[in-house]
């Protein structure tokens, strides 16, 4: 074991980079030094399995995993979460976000219009994930009063987002029946928006930058909302200060 083990580190000096031609008068040096690396390795690894399986107040565990150890979801934790749920009336979840006494959990409140409680909230928010019509179906409301909804949710929503709280929204991207998306629902007049109303409001986004390995192919975000059929959706998010 420890003469495959020291082959190990020698085929990775050598597979790394460490070991090169010019090096050869320094052989044994750079073989130390691989040996010095794996050992920092090893103790890390040691320190990381020694770690206490719970934190206190803390929804993950580590565990071993298929290579290294692996962080996973506390079940107790989940268990704990779905026996939290609370359903309030409108009028109260309003009263229980401004004044900030929501204990954590899962709170769930039906409203008839989510625009106009939106627009009733001011800085109470942290974080708004909507997913709006488009007008696709033939149930929902018509072009004029798509445009409306649209022009009034991005006020709405910035107002009532509190400083560094996140917008998320669900838009089409394009439909594969030849329809147009009109240019309203789009990302590009959101963020338009978004821009215009955080500079009437003395607020500002805050730039995120996001990168992704080659090849692209295989990174497909997000990889569950595409539709070879209909249509294809996109997500944009902003962080508003």
């Amino acid at each position: 074991m420890r003469v495959q083990t020291l082959a190990y580190i020698l085929w990775r000096a050598i597979a790394t980079g460490y070991l090169s031609l010019r090096e050869t008068s320094d052989l044994y040096g750079v073989f130390a030094r691989e040996i010095a690396r794996v050992s920092r390795e090893i103790d890390h690894i040691l320190r990381s399995i020694d770690r206490p399986q719970h934190r206190k107040r803390c929804a993950f565990l580590e565990k071993d995993g298929d290579y290294s150890r692996a962080g996973v979801i506390d079940p107790n934790r989940i268990q704990h979460l779905s026996q939290s749920l609370q359903i309030h009336p409108a009028r109260a979840l309003r009263k229980l976000l401004r004044n900030t006494q929501l204990n954590p959990g899962i709170h769930v409140s039906l409203v008839e219009d989510s625009l106009k409680f939106l627009q009733e909230l001011s800085n109470d928010v942290d974080v708004i994930f909507t997913d709006p019509p488009y007008g696709f179906n033939a149930e929902e409301c018509g072009h004029q009063e798509l445009c409306e909804l649209y022009s009034q949710l991005i006020p709405a929503c910035l107002g009532a987002l509190r400083s560094g709280g996140h917008l998320m929204l669900v838009l089409p991207a394009f439909a594969r029946t030849g329809r147009q998306v009109p240019f309203f629902e789009t990302a590009e007049s959101i963020i338009r928006q978004v821009l215009a109303n955080t500079c009437s409001a003395d607020k500002r986004c805050k730039r995120i930058v996001e990168t992704f390995p080659e090849p692209k192919q295989l990174f497909t975000y997000p990889p569950y909302w595409s539709s070879a059929d209909v249509l294809e959706r996109k997500i944009v998010h902003f962080v508003i200060e």
